[in-house]
């Protein structure tokens, strides 16, 4: 199971740390260009400059969305349609009409999602 991390602000360097340390670290994306080489080369995995590379790449099973709360649901519904699992940063989202979109996408796709924070 490898998993790439979207977003490497305060939250997403614990979860990159954690899941290199157990060796389940694929990579890292951030629309900071600097912090993807940065945490690339700090955890030695691999730097992810588009969603394109996530969504195309089989080794990828699960995606963490660890970005702002205002774009979790914008970065999920882009990637939700391959075939990938994910963990999203609470709050899931940020209304009720998010979240039941991301119900029934999760539900016709058969993914799976868990939403949390790491202490």
């Amino acid at each position: 199971m490898k998993v790439a991390i979207i977003g490497a602000g305060t939250w997403g360097k614990n979860h990159i740390r954690h899941l290199s340390q157990i060796n389940r670290l694929f990579g890292v994306y951030d629309i900071n260009r600097a912090k993807i080489i940065e945490n690339s080369r700090l955890y030695e995995c691999e730097p992810i400059f588009s969603f394109d590379e996530i969504k195309k790449n089989k080794q990828i099973e699960n995606i963490f969305i660890t970005t702002s709360a205002v774009s979790h649901f914008k970065v999920f519904k882009e990637l939700a349609y391959y075939k990938k699992n994910f963990f999203i940063e609470k709050p899931i989202c940020i209304n009720l009409n998010e979240l039941s979109q991301i119900e029934e996408i999760v539900i016709k796709n058969n993914t799976k999602l868990v939403s949390g924070h790491l202490l």
